[in-house]
């Protein structure tokens, strides 16, 4: 066994010896990834179409995850929930219809400030479920379901926030296991990654879409 060992740590030293000064990292990868998601979901840098490999426009394949944040992106009935995530609130939202959510930073969870919000984001039509929180009273269309008691509505079982509640339950593990930790300069990246996990499901799809992104930057780099 101390032979192996042995073996073991040269090869080791052999091999970090061989590897460039800079090389690259978990963590300088996941930077890219945050930078690419940001730029498809915020509204400062709208995702403005590529093509695939096959030629075919990947555009068709991002649904409301490109859209500005001024404009409704929900259709049908959506489900809304905030909660804290580094010492600072963030407000989500989910469409059962679509199957696509958005999360945004706010700075806190008062009335005036979430209202407006889930009004400019939700179908002015459809059912908007929340907790029983008071800074959701005064929704149109709005039901609530009771945390204190129960996860689901007893006397209406389809009032719930449990797929919101799911995408809390993806955010937080991922914050945590993959980056140790979100910084609060760096949570709207972050979210922007979660929204691009959870709005573009197709694996091909997420591939053309960071190619796209990554061969434009390359290009920019070499005019």
């Amino acid at each position: 066994m101390p032979a192996l060992q042995e073996d073991f740590h040269a090869a080791n030293t052999d091999i970090q010896k061989r590897q460039p000064p800079k090389r690259c990292t978990v963590g300088s990868c996941n930077s890219v990834l945050l930078q690419a998601c940001r730029r498809i979901c915020s509204r400062s840098c709208p995702y403005d179409g590529g093509e695939s490999k096959d030629g075919a426009k990947i555009e068709q394949n991002i649904p409301s995850a490109r859209k500005e944040l001024g404009t409704h992106v929900f259709a049908g009935a959506s489900e809304w929930d905030e909660t804290i995530s580094t010492t600072q609130w963030v407000l989500g939202g989910v469409s059962r219809q679509l199957k696509q959510c958005l999360l945004q930073v706010v700075p806190d969870r008062r009335g005036d400030t979430l209202i407006p919000l889930v009004e400019r984001h939700s179908d002015p039509n459809g059912l908007v479920f929340t907790d029983e929180w008071l800074g959701y009273l005064g929704l149109s269309n709005h039901m609530t379901v009771c945390h204190a008691r129960e996860f689901t509505n007893s006397q209406a079982t389809f009032v719930h926030t449990n797929t919101q509640e799911g995408i809390w339950g993806h955010l937080k593990p991922l914050s945590w296991h993959i980056y140790r930790g979100i910084p609060r300069n760096s949570l709207p990246q972050f979210l922007s990654e979660v929204m691009f996990r959870y709005n573009i499901r197709e694996y091909q799809t997420r591939v053309s879409v960071l190619s796209a992104l990554l061969t434009r930057k390359i290009n920019s780099l070499l005019v």
